[in-house]
């Protein structure tokens, strides 16, 4: 039994790096970012914000089906094996959550379309979070 907690210790932290940290970062830097440029008129439609509210759905759905999913066909121990993963992967992946260099490229490449300035680096650099 020890190892299949531990298993899903690992499950636990690899499905939250890809699920829950993803949604993180859309709430604390993909959106906050958004509002400023568009305040600064430097996006040509809003249809980042869309995106993103679709993917936060999305992806937290994924989320609680797996969640559901552990606790109805293993058990409890399981589950709590998976949320304690989740729980320190979202320790581990703390600094990945704000303003910061993969971030904003990510954010750049993701949303080139929307831009109407070609420098968008330079002025989202200059956005204070």
């Amino acid at each position: 039994m020890f190892f299949i907690n531990l298993l899903f210790i690992f499950l636990g932290w690899i499905v939250s790096s890809f699920i829950i940290l993803n949604i993180l970062i859309i709430l604390f830097f993909g959106m906050p970012i958004t509002k400023k440029l568009e305040e600064k008129k430097l996006l040509k439609e809003n249809n980042i914000i869309k995106s993103y509210r679709m993917a936060i759905i999305i992806l937290s759905i994924i989320y609680i089906v797996i969640s559901i999913s552990i606790f109805y066909f293993l058990s409890i121990n399981i589950l709590i094996a998976f949320m304690a993963g989740s729980v320190f992967s979202l320790f581990v992946a703390r600094k990945k959550l704000g303003k910061n260099k993969d971030n904003i490229n990510d954010y750049i490449n993701v949303n080139k379309d929307y831009f109407i300035s070609e420098n968008i680096k330079e002025e989202i650099d200059k956005i204070k979070m």
